[in-house]
């Protein structure tokens, strides 16, 4: 606990100390810090996790870019196994959460209900295996990394696990991005990529899910936002995060998302 309060306080005394930032950052509301998990042994079981953008479109509640926290558990033998191989077999589980919190809150669950189900009793051991590694990022940024006496304590403990290093759990190095590391990274929930274009946010929520709007009241209050050229268009569905709502401060203003992530919504007619 002694160690905790003094990395508070030195936290406190340099966040005092230092400047304001020019262009105060507004919080993306769906961007909760780590985007990017991983658990892995030796051999056998590797948990990913990382957040996936969509463009959501459609013709009657609008455009917008929506987010979700992928997870995939893959069985190996040997050597590690990228997010992307989605050929590769066996995968043990595979599902969607809104979002990142969501996914540290139940995917121990589903992981655990998983390996239990499994007719295999090897399968079923796999909590069992020696020396899991956790590792957590931040567009493209590592945050923190230690090994785990088991896969379960990792995967089970996971939440845990990232909420204490962030607070200064004792042994474990964590790294927070600077402003200078996040201005030079696109803003859109899960982007790595280098920012295109600079705005302003004309008004402000004031709250995430109300439709109330307000102009900021103090130049300090976080405003700017900027993104890649791939998620610079916003849509028309959200009411801070959409095109009417951003000031161009700087950059060419251009940029258009990717066919790939075009993601039309789908019009269910329901006949009684």
């Amino acid at each position: 606990m002694a160690n905790r309060l003094e990395h508070l306080k030195t936290v406190l005394r340099d966040t005092l100390r230092a400047p304001p930032p020019e262009m105060p950052r507004r919080w993306h509301k769906d961007d909760d810090y780590w985007d990017s998990i991983t658990v892995e042994c030796p051999t056998g079981p590797t948990l990913t996790a990382r957040m996936e953008p969509r463009f959501k479109t459609s013709g009657l509640s609008g455009d917008e870019w929506r987010v979700r926290a992928a997870l995939k558990v893959v069985v190996r033998r040997t050597g590690p196994v990228d997010f992307d191989q989605r050929a590769e077999p066996p995968v043990l589980l595979e599902r969607g959460y809104h979002r990142m919190r969501d996914l540290l809150q139940y995917a121990p669950f589903h992981v655990y209900e998983a390996l239990r189900a499994s007719p295999s009793r090897q399968t079923r051991a796999l909590f069992e295996l020696p020396k899991a590694t956790l590792t957590v990022h931040r567009k493209g940024v590592l945050l923190f990394q230690e090994e785990r006496p088991t896969f379960g304590d990792a995967v089970i403990g996971v939440g845990w696990h990232i909420l204490t290093s962030n607070e200064g759990r004792p042994g474990v190095a964590w790294h927070h991005l600077t402003e200078e590391e996040e201005r030079a990274r696109c803003q859109q929930v899960g982007c790595a990529a280098a920012p295109r274009n600079f705005y302003r946010l004309k008004k402000l929520q004031v709250a995430p899910n109300e439709d109330v709007m307000v102009e900021p009241k103090y130049d300090f209050t976080g405003q700017f936002t900027w993104y890649c050229g791939r998620h610079t268009l916003r849509g028309d569905a959200g009411y801070e995060d959409a095109d009417k709502n951003l000031g161009l401060v700087s950059g060419p203003g251009d940029g258009e998302p990717e066919s790939a992530d075009e993601s039309p919504a789908a019009l269910r007619v329901l006949q009684v």
